[in-house]
């Protein structure tokens, strides 16, 4: 009895050893290729990059520039989103009669795999109670020649349609997410620093001015 045991693990042993050697496969670009006639299972790896999976964006008193925000803006400590029950401040000089201010940023986070556009359109002129309106206009502080919004013609979205429809880059657009482009990622972070500003204020009457600011994203 003892004896058909020991042999019977001599044979387990011997067929181990003669299964790894025999296990040999060469690599190419149609995946593996047996040398020796044996067979392998295979199943396809998926990922799928192209739906949406976080877009965010807001007016903010920083750049995002050189920072790593993952997945928000509000959870850095030292980035600061615009205060919406203050909202954006135009100060007058007393030189121009132009109200500005130039300190505040279209903020953009996103990480998707479909095409998205952001832009800035305008509610209406500055009106105070009794709807007297001023003109203004939104421009790239950077890029004195890039404007967003001109309100300076009377058309209170700065837009010349209902509908934003111009191309990419031009108008109303801040910016334009194609992520399937070359040299474009799934991940776009990005800030454009924005100079708004209105006409001479000396010729309207007193009183307190407002208007709605809409800084728009959608897929297309």
């Amino acid at each position: 009895m003892k004896k058909i045991v020991l042999s019977l693990l001599m044979v387990v042993v011997v067929l181990t050893g003669t299964f790894a050697a025999d296990a040999i496969w060469t690599i190419d670009g149609n995946g593996p290729i047996s040398t020796n006639g044996t067979t392998a299972a295979s199943t396809p790896v998926n990922l799928d990059l192209t739906s949406t999976f976080q877009a965010e964006i807001g007016f903010t008193t920083d750049s995002i520039a050189d920072r790593d925000l993952q997945f928000s803006l509000s959870l850095a400590d030292d980035f600061s989103c615009i205060d919406t029950s203050t909202g954006i401040v135009l100060n007058y000089d007393k030189g121009t009669g132009i109200a500005s201010n130039n300190s505040v940023y279209a903020t953009w986070l996103i990480q998707s795999g479909q095409n998205i556009n952001v832009f800035l359109v305008s509610d209406d002129l500055l009106r105070n109670s009794n709807n007297d309106g001023i003109t203004w206009k939104v421009t790239n502080a950077d890029l004195p020649a890039v404007t967003y919004i001109d309100c300076t013609n009377g058309n209170g979205t700065g837009l010349t349609s209902s509908s934003v429809t111009t191309p990419p880059n031009s108008g109303a657009y801040v910016h334009p997410h194609r992520p399937m482009a070359g040299g474009q990622t799934f991940r776009n972070y990005g800030s454009v620093r924005l100079n708004i500003e209105t006409e001479n204020i000396w010729d309207n009457p007193s009183g307190y001015y407002t208007t709605d600011l809409y800084f728009v994203i959608c897929t297309v």
